[in-house]
């Protein structure tokens, strides 16, 4: 038995998933940037706006770890179903 090679994805296809990506990472940064200005505008102090600002990096990172945890431990393929 020889072992296949898969298939090459269309390139339609990659560029679709490149561009979804793309934009769902832009707008991860759009947000970074409107919400403190947004919570400023609402009357929020200085030190409330940063906590908003880090909530998210505090939440990615301590999704990261864990998320890195269960792949080593069950595998990319089972942690993606």
């Amino acid at each position: 038995m020889s072992a296949q090679l898969p298939e090459a994805r269309p390139a339609r296809l990659q560029f679709l998933v490149y561009a979804v990506a793309f934009f769902i990472g832009s707008h991860f940064l759009m947000i970074s940037v409107v919400m403190p200005l947004w919570a400023l505008q609402l009357g929020a102090s200085p030190l409330l706006i940063g906590v908003i600002v880090s909530a998210r990096q505090v939440l990615v990172v301590t999704m990261s770890i864990h998320g890195g945890a269960l792949i080593d431990r069950y595998g990319p393929r089972r942690m993606i179903i």
